[in-house]
């Protein structure tokens, strides 16, 4: 009998070390504590735009800090991310697929 594939330790560690490097990920993008507040119309805006003129359009802040969100002539988002927002630490989370925006609550406990 062979002893082939890996123990139970050695898989716990991979696992250790794959979850502590995704906690150390930077988040996709920051804004400045103003932003917050306009950041959701202007991207609904462009997500009606691709829709309207039934074409791919990619929406960008004008400060850059905000990586390049890509709609599809449907509105559809291209990739899911999740943006950090001020000082205050806000996040949105921008969902695959139609581009849903989710704004967890940050809870002191």
């Amino acid at each position: 009998m062979s002893n082939k594939g890996f123990t139970l330790l050695e898989m716990c560690t991979v696992m250790l070390v794959i979850s502590i490097m995704s906690l150390t990920v930077l988040p996709a993008g920051t804004f400045q504590e103003g932003q917050w507040y306009t950041f959701a119309d202007r991207y609904f805006h462009a997500q009606a735009q691709a829709m309207a003129q039934s074409r791919e359009t990619a929406f960008s802040d004008e400060s850059g800090e905000v990586p390049l969100i890509r709609f599809n002539h449907k509105g559809n988002v291209s990739q899911a991310m999740t943006l950090t927002m001020g000082k205050k630490g806000r996040s949105v989370i921008i969902e695959l697929g139609g581009g849903r925006l989710v704004y967890p609550e940050r809870r002191n406990r």
